[in-house]
Protein backbone atom coordinates (compact mmCIF):
# COMPACT_ATOMS: atom_id res chain seq x y z
CA UNK A 1 0.00 0.00 0.00
CA UNK A 2 2.82 2.42 0.85
CA UNK A 3 4.35 1.89 -2.59
CA UNK A 4 1.00 2.62 -4.22
CA UNK A 5 0.58 5.81 -2.20
CA UNK A 6 4.14 6.89 -3.02
CA UNK A 7 3.47 6.27 -6.70
CA UNK A 8 0.27 8.36 -6.59
CA UNK A 9 2.09 11.08 -4.65
CA UNK A 10 4.84 11.30 -7.27
CA UNK A 11 2.28 11.41 -10.10
CA UNK A 12 0.33 14.15 -8.32
CA UNK A 13 3.37 16.38 -7.87
CA UNK A 14 4.51 15.78 -11.44
CA UNK A 15 1.56 17.95 -12.51
CA UNK A 16 2.05 21.70 -12.66
CA UNK A 17 -1.45 22.22 -11.26
CA UNK A 18 -0.41 20.78 -7.89
CA UNK A 19 2.38 23.33 -7.55
CA UNK A 20 0.02 26.10 -8.64
CA UNK A 21 -2.39 25.09 -5.87
CA UNK A 22 0.40 25.22 -3.29
CA UNK A 23 1.55 28.64 -4.48
CA UNK A 24 -2.02 29.98 -4.52
CA UNK A 25 -2.57 28.77 -0.96
CA UNK A 26 0.49 30.71 0.21
CA UNK A 27 -0.49 33.74 -1.87
CA UNK A 28 -3.96 33.87 -0.31
CA UNK A 29 -2.47 33.87 3.20
CA UNK A 30 -0.20 36.79 2.26
CA UNK A 31 -3.14 38.59 0.62
CA UNK A 32 -5.13 38.19 3.84
CA UNK A 33 -2.26 39.80 5.74
CA UNK A 34 -2.24 42.80 3.40
CA UNK A 35 -6.03 42.98 3.41
CA UNK A 36 -6.33 42.95 7.19
CA UNK A 37 -3.65 45.62 7.57
CA UNK A 38 -5.29 47.80 4.91
CA UNK A 39 -8.79 47.31 6.32
CA UNK A 40 -7.67 48.29 9.80
CA UNK A 41 -6.14 51.52 8.50
CA UNK A 42 -9.28 52.38 6.51
CA UNK A 43 -11.61 51.72 9.44
CA UNK A 44 -9.60 53.37 12.19
CA UNK A 45 -7.64 55.97 10.25
CA UNK A 46 -6.45 58.77 12.52
CA UNK A 47 -9.55 58.67 14.70
CA UNK A 48 -9.30 57.75 18.33
CA UNK A 49 -10.60 54.16 18.56
CA UNK A 50 -13.34 53.23 20.99
CA UNK A 51 -11.82 51.89 24.19
CA UNK A 52 -12.08 48.16 24.69
CA UNK A 53 -14.02 48.70 27.92
CA UNK A 54 -16.68 50.68 26.06
CA UNK A 55 -16.86 47.93 23.44
CA UNK A 56 -17.36 45.28 26.12
CA UNK A 57 -20.10 47.34 27.75
CA UNK A 58 -21.82 47.69 24.37
CA UNK A 59 -21.60 43.91 23.92
CA UNK A 60 -23.28 43.33 27.28
CA UNK A 61 -26.09 45.79 26.60
CA UNK A 62 -26.61 44.59 23.03
CA UNK A 63 -26.72 40.91 23.96
CA UNK A 64 -29.15 41.54 26.81
CA UNK A 65 -31.44 43.24 24.30
CA UNK A 66 -31.15 40.28 21.91
CA UNK A 67 -31.99 37.86 24.74
CA UNK A 68 -35.41 39.49 25.13
CA UNK A 69 -36.34 38.49 21.59
CA UNK A 70 -38.61 35.53 21.01
CA UNK A 71 -37.84 32.44 18.93
CA UNK A 72 -34.18 32.26 19.98
CA UNK A 73 -32.75 28.76 19.82
CA UNK A 74 -31.01 27.16 22.78
CA UNK A 75 -27.66 27.53 21.03
CA UNK A 76 -28.26 31.22 20.30
CA UNK A 77 -29.21 31.93 23.91
CA UNK A 78 -26.16 30.06 25.15
CA UNK A 79 -23.87 31.99 22.81
CA UNK A 80 -25.29 35.38 23.84
CA UNK A 81 -25.10 34.52 27.54
CA UNK A 82 -21.51 33.30 27.18
CA UNK A 83 -20.52 36.52 25.43
CA UNK A 84 -22.03 38.49 28.32
CA UNK A 85 -20.12 36.40 30.87
CA UNK A 86 -16.85 36.95 29.04
CA UNK A 87 -17.44 40.70 28.66
CA UNK A 88 -18.30 41.05 32.35
CA UNK A 89 -15.20 39.03 33.28
CA UNK A 90 -13.00 41.32 31.17
CA UNK A 91 -14.38 44.45 32.82
CA UNK A 92 -14.15 43.03 36.33
CA UNK A 93 -10.60 41.69 35.94
CA UNK A 94 -9.28 44.29 33.48
CA UNK A 95 -8.51 41.66 30.83
CA UNK A 96 -8.09 43.36 27.45
CA UNK A 97 -9.32 41.44 24.37
CA UNK A 98 -7.18 41.02 21.23
CA UNK A 99 -7.43 43.98 18.85
CA UNK A 100 -8.84 43.69 15.32
CA UNK A 101 -5.28 43.77 13.97
CA UNK A 102 -3.85 41.29 16.46
CA UNK A 103 -2.19 37.92 16.00
CA UNK A 104 -5.33 36.22 17.33
CA UNK A 105 -7.57 38.00 14.80
CA UNK A 106 -5.27 37.11 11.91
CA UNK A 107 -5.06 33.45 12.89
CA UNK A 108 -8.83 33.33 13.27
CA UNK A 109 -9.33 34.83 9.82
CA UNK A 110 -6.80 32.39 8.33
CA UNK A 111 -9.33 29.59 8.85
CA UNK A 112 -11.29 31.01 5.91
CA UNK A 113 -8.38 30.04 3.62
CA UNK A 114 -9.47 26.43 4.09
CA UNK A 115 -12.33 27.11 1.68
CA UNK A 116 -9.73 27.41 -1.07
CA UNK A 117 -7.96 24.26 0.13
CA UNK A 118 -11.33 22.48 0.06
CA UNK A 119 -11.72 23.52 -3.59
CA UNK A 120 -8.26 22.19 -4.39
CA UNK A 121 -9.11 18.94 -2.60
CA UNK A 122 -12.25 18.60 -4.72
CA UNK A 123 -10.27 19.19 -7.93
CA UNK A 124 -7.73 16.51 -7.01
CA UNK A 125 -10.39 14.05 -5.79
CA UNK A 126 -12.44 14.47 -8.96
CA UNK A 127 -9.48 14.05 -11.28
CA UNK A 128 -7.25 11.48 -9.61
CA UNK A 129 -9.36 8.58 -10.95
CA UNK A 130 -10.98 10.14 -14.02
CA UNK A 131 -7.57 11.28 -15.32
CA UNK A 132 -6.46 7.64 -15.55
CA UNK A 133 -9.51 6.81 -17.66
CA UNK A 134 -9.10 9.89 -19.82
CA UNK A 135 -5.47 9.14 -20.69
CA UNK A 136 -5.95 5.39 -20.92
CA UNK A 137 -3.33 4.69 -18.25
CA UNK A 138 -5.98 2.94 -16.15
CA UNK A 139 -5.59 -0.18 -18.33
CA UNK A 140 -1.88 -0.36 -17.56
CA UNK A 141 -2.54 0.32 -13.88
CA UNK A 142 -5.10 -2.47 -13.54
CA UNK A 143 -2.98 -5.09 -15.30
CA UNK A 144 -0.81 -5.24 -12.18
CA UNK A 145 -1.47 -8.12 -9.76
CA UNK A 146 -2.86 -5.69 -7.21
CA UNK A 147 -6.42 -5.61 -5.90
CA UNK A 148 -8.46 -2.79 -7.41
CA UNK A 149 -9.66 -1.60 -4.04
CA UNK A 150 -6.07 -1.04 -2.94
CA UNK A 151 -5.41 1.11 -6.00
CA UNK A 152 -8.50 3.21 -5.33
CA UNK A 153 -7.74 3.52 -1.63
CA UNK A 154 -4.22 4.74 -2.39
CA UNK A 155 -5.70 7.48 -4.57
CA UNK A 156 -8.12 8.55 -1.83
CA UNK A 157 -5.37 8.61 0.81
CA UNK A 158 -3.14 10.63 -1.51
CA UNK A 159 -5.91 13.18 -1.97
CA UNK A 160 -6.26 13.66 1.78
CA UNK A 161 -2.48 13.82 2.24
CA UNK A 162 -2.38 16.60 -0.35
CA UNK A 163 -5.04 18.67 1.42
CA UNK A 164 -3.39 18.06 4.79
CA UNK A 165 -0.07 19.27 3.37
CA UNK A 166 -1.67 22.46 2.03
CA UNK A 167 -3.38 22.99 5.39
CA UNK A 168 -0.15 22.47 7.33
CA UNK A 169 1.84 24.83 5.12
CA UNK A 170 -0.96 27.40 5.24
CA UNK A 171 -1.18 27.24 9.02
CA UNK A 172 2.60 27.49 9.45
CA UNK A 173 2.75 30.58 7.23
CA UNK A 174 -0.26 32.13 9.00
CA UNK A 175 1.32 31.62 12.42
CA UNK A 176 4.65 33.04 11.23
CA UNK A 177 3.09 36.13 9.64
CA UNK A 178 0.70 36.56 12.56
CA UNK A 179 3.44 36.73 15.17
CA UNK A 180 5.80 38.83 13.02
CA UNK A 181 3.42 41.48 11.67
CA UNK A 182 0.71 41.71 14.33
CA UNK A 183 0.54 42.68 17.98
CA UNK A 184 0.17 39.72 20.34
CA UNK A 185 -1.34 41.87 23.11
CA UNK A 186 -4.75 40.96 24.47
CA UNK A 187 -6.16 37.72 25.80
CA UNK A 188 -8.68 35.43 24.11
CA UNK A 189 -11.26 33.96 26.48
CA UNK A 190 -13.87 31.22 26.24
CA UNK A 191 -16.41 29.45 28.44
CA UNK A 192 -15.42 25.97 29.57
CA UNK A 193 -17.51 23.98 32.04
CA UNK A 194 -19.42 27.15 32.86
CA UNK A 195 -16.28 29.10 33.75
CA UNK A 196 -14.37 31.79 31.86
CA UNK A 197 -10.95 30.46 30.88
CA UNK A 198 -8.04 31.72 28.80
CA UNK A 199 -7.72 30.31 25.30
CA UNK A 200 -4.51 28.77 23.98
CA UNK A 201 -4.23 30.66 20.70
CA UNK A 202 -2.46 27.99 18.66
CA UNK A 203 -4.60 25.22 20.14
CA UNK A 204 -7.84 27.09 19.40
CA UNK A 205 -6.77 27.80 15.82
CA UNK A 206 -5.82 24.17 15.24
CA UNK A 207 -9.19 23.11 16.64
CA UNK A 208 -10.95 25.43 14.18
CA UNK A 209 -8.85 23.95 11.37
CA UNK A 210 -9.82 20.46 12.49
CA UNK A 211 -13.53 21.32 12.54
CA UNK A 212 -13.21 22.73 9.02
CA UNK A 213 -12.26 19.25 7.83
CA UNK A 214 -15.87 18.19 8.26
CA UNK A 215 -16.78 20.18 5.16
CA UNK A 216 -13.50 19.42 3.38
CA UNK A 217 -13.81 15.66 3.93
CA UNK A 218 -17.40 15.41 2.72
CA UNK A 219 -16.62 17.48 -0.38
CA UNK A 220 -13.69 15.19 -1.16
CA UNK A 221 -15.71 12.00 -0.61
CA UNK A 222 -18.52 13.29 -2.85
CA UNK A 223 -16.22 14.49 -5.64
CA UNK A 224 -14.20 11.25 -5.42
CA UNK A 225 -17.39 9.20 -5.82
CA UNK A 226 -18.56 11.23 -8.83
CA UNK A 227 -15.13 11.10 -10.47
CA UNK A 228 -15.12 7.31 -10.07
CA UNK A 229 -18.71 6.90 -11.25
CA UNK A 230 -18.60 9.05 -14.37
CA UNK A 231 -14.86 9.13 -15.16
CA UNK A 232 -15.28 12.87 -15.67
CA UNK A 233 -13.50 15.38 -13.46
CA UNK A 234 -15.41 18.37 -14.85
CA UNK A 235 -18.77 16.80 -13.99
CA UNK A 236 -17.59 15.81 -10.52
CA UNK A 237 -16.16 19.26 -9.80
CA UNK A 238 -19.22 21.01 -11.20
CA UNK A 239 -21.76 19.03 -9.17
CA UNK A 240 -19.73 19.28 -5.97
CA UNK A 241 -19.33 23.05 -6.29
CA UNK A 242 -23.00 23.44 -7.19
CA UNK A 243 -24.03 21.72 -3.97
CA UNK A 244 -21.44 23.68 -1.98
CA UNK A 245 -22.64 27.07 -3.21
CA UNK A 246 -26.38 26.34 -3.14
CA UNK A 247 -26.62 24.29 0.06
CA UNK A 248 -26.89 27.30 2.39
CA UNK A 249 -29.79 28.72 0.37
CA UNK A 250 -31.51 25.34 0.19
CA UNK A 251 -31.16 24.78 3.95
CA UNK A 252 -32.49 28.28 4.65
CA UNK A 253 -35.55 27.64 2.47
CA UNK A 254 -36.27 24.24 4.03
CA UNK A 255 -35.18 24.91 7.61
CA UNK A 256 -38.71 24.44 8.98
CA UNK A 257 -38.73 20.84 7.75
CA UNK A 258 -37.17 18.27 10.08
CA UNK A 259 -35.75 16.10 7.28
CA UNK A 260 -33.32 18.75 6.01
CA UNK A 261 -30.92 18.21 8.91
CA UNK A 262 -30.38 14.63 7.77
CA UNK A 263 -28.60 15.74 4.58
CA UNK A 264 -24.83 15.92 4.88
CA UNK A 265 -24.52 19.43 3.43
CA UNK A 266 -26.72 20.78 6.24
CA UNK A 267 -24.29 19.79 9.00
CA UNK A 268 -20.79 20.18 7.57
CA UNK A 269 -20.16 23.61 9.13
CA UNK A 270 -18.78 22.26 12.39
CA UNK A 271 -17.25 25.62 13.33
CA UNK A 272 -20.67 27.23 13.03
CA UNK A 273 -22.26 24.46 15.09
CA UNK A 274 -19.59 24.79 17.77
CA UNK A 275 -20.10 28.56 18.04
CA UNK A 276 -23.89 28.50 17.67
CA UNK A 277 -23.97 30.22 14.27
CA UNK A 278 -26.18 27.84 12.31
CA UNK A 279 -29.37 28.14 10.29
CA UNK A 280 -30.79 24.95 11.76
CA UNK A 281 -31.51 25.10 15.49
CA UNK A 282 -29.90 23.02 18.23
CA UNK A 283 -27.44 21.05 16.12
CA UNK A 284 -24.63 19.31 17.99
CA UNK A 285 -21.17 18.20 16.89
CA UNK A 286 -22.02 14.59 17.73
CA UNK A 287 -25.16 14.60 15.58
CA UNK A 288 -23.35 16.28 12.69
CA UNK A 289 -20.49 13.76 12.79
CA UNK A 290 -22.98 10.88 12.83
CA UNK A 291 -24.81 12.19 9.76
CA UNK A 292 -21.57 12.81 7.89
CA UNK A 293 -20.23 9.36 8.80
CA UNK A 294 -23.30 7.69 7.30
CA UNK A 295 -22.97 9.62 4.03
CA UNK A 296 -19.20 9.10 3.91
CA UNK A 297 -19.73 5.34 4.15
CA UNK A 298 -22.38 5.48 1.41
CA UNK A 299 -20.11 7.49 -0.89
CA UNK A 300 -17.17 5.15 -0.28
CA UNK A 301 -19.21 1.97 -0.76
CA UNK A 302 -20.49 3.29 -4.10
CA UNK A 303 -16.99 4.38 -5.17
CA UNK A 304 -15.30 1.08 -4.37
CA UNK A 305 -18.17 -1.07 -5.68
CA UNK A 306 -18.20 0.71 -9.03
CA UNK A 307 -14.43 0.80 -9.42
CA UNK A 308 -13.87 -2.87 -8.59
CA UNK A 309 -16.56 -3.97 -11.06
CA UNK A 310 -15.95 -1.40 -13.79
CA UNK A 311 -15.27 -2.79 -17.24
CA UNK A 312 -12.06 -1.38 -18.68
CA UNK A 313 -12.55 -1.45 -22.45
CA UNK A 314 -9.59 -1.76 -24.74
Amino acid sequence: MLKLIKNEWVKLWSKKSSWVMLILTLAVIVAMLVGLKTFDKLVNGDEEPTSWKEQQQMTIEGNKTFLTEENLTTKEKERLENEIKIAEYRLKNNVEPPASDSTASFLESSVSALSLISLFGVIVAAGIVSFEFGTGTIKMLLTRPIARWKILLSKLITTFLFTILLTTVGFALSALLGYVFFDSAGTSLTIQDGKVTEVNLIGQTLYSYLLSYGDISMSIFFAFMLGTLFSSSSLAIGLTLFITFTSATLVALLQKYEFIKYFWFSVTDLNGIEKGYTILPDLTIGFALSVMAVYAIIFLVISFSVFTKKDITA
